[in-house]
């Protein structure tokens, strides 16, 4: 399935179309975007650790890929 741009230029008419008429019949509404969100996000012990082990591994399993992946020299052997 393809879209194509004029359907694509329909859909952002029709979106601009309807946010002036939003601004228009709700004059009450004060837009505020200056201000910012701040999103406070709270997980448990248990899905920290999870995190932190999960990191862990993704960091060992990228070097030990790296290690694989470069070649190894006489020069570089230990003696």
């Amino acid at each position: 399935m393809s879209i194509s741009l004029s359907q694509i230029h329909s859909v952002l008419k029709t979106y601009n179309r309807q946010l002036k008429l939003e601004k228009t019949n709700n004059p009450t509404r004060k837009e505020d975007y200056s201000s910012e969100v701040i999103d406070n996000v709270t997980i448990s012990s248990e899905a920290k650790k999870r995190q932190l082990i999960e990191q862990i591994l993704s960091q060992a399993v990228e070097r030990f890929t790296l290690k694989e992946q470069k070649p190894v020299f006489a020069d570089e052997l230990p003696q």
